[in-house]
């Protein structure tokens, strides 16, 4: 418990700053923040089927495990992130709000202001809308491979239909790994999707253990 009162304290404390000046972008409608607000705040509908509690948890766990903590921004891992690029091990940091504005905007360029634009955004979304919403909206338009846009997508194209531990794992893998249209790609594709997989089923069988192995019951709190 004291642990968790001090993330979200440090991550209050951390991200104040950057609030008000995404505040103020926002109202100026500097870089276009405003428009890249509501553009963002466009897509957060509800989405029918809805989204499985088991796949909101698998998603957090493998992107975005501090999700419950912070503002939209992971303060954490960004100073985890740069240490281990000085050291010459490229390390992402990006939360799963930074992951949606990301995609609808689509600005994918490596520049600083990007990344600042990027995560002034995602703070406002999580001022003005749910974890929960957000989350849903990012799995309803992510790209997963070559022609897959958006995890209904993916499950209709996918052989396997139960909806279950193994399907939502898979999903959130190819995220990391989307599938490649050629044939010759994927070859070198699927051991890595797979491997990203089982340590996603790994990473949630060891936080969401049941003693009867069922999932009905598991609550995904945002």
């Amino acid at each position: 418990m004291a642990k968790k009162v001090f993330l979200r304290l440090f991550y209050l404390l951390f991200s104040f700053p950057m609030i008000l000046v995404a505040a103020l972008f926002y109202v100026l409608n500097i870089f276009n923040v405003k428009d890249y607000f509501n553009q963002c705040k466009e897509l957060l509908k509800p989405v029918y089927p809805p989204v499985k509690g088991e796949l909101l948890v698998c998603l957090q766990l493998a992107e975005d495990r501090r999700n419950k903590y912070h503002l939209g921004v992971d303060y954490i891992g960004l100073v985890r992130a740069i240490f281990a690029n000085f050291r010459g091990s490229i390390q992402g940091a990006s939360t799963i709000e930074q992951q949606f504005v990301r995609t609808v905007i689509k600005r994918y360029e490596r520049t600083f202001s990007r990344k600042i634009l990027e995560q002034m955004i995602a703070h406002l979304l999580c001022l003005r809308c749910s974890k929960n919403q957000i989350s849903k909206a990012y799995l309803n338009i992510a790209y997963f491979g070559t022609g897959i846009h958006g995890y209904h997508s993916l499950i209709k194209s996918t052989s396997n239909t139960e909806l279950d531990l193994i399907l939502f794992s898979e999903i959130i893998a190819r995220l990391k790994y989307p599938e490649p249209k050629s044939l010759s790609y994927k070859a070198q594709w699927y051991p890595k999707m797979l491997n990203r997989r089982n340590f996603i089923i790994r990473v949630f069988e060891s936080n969401y253990a049941r003693k009867d192995n069922s999932l009905k019951n598991l609550e995904y709190g945002l």
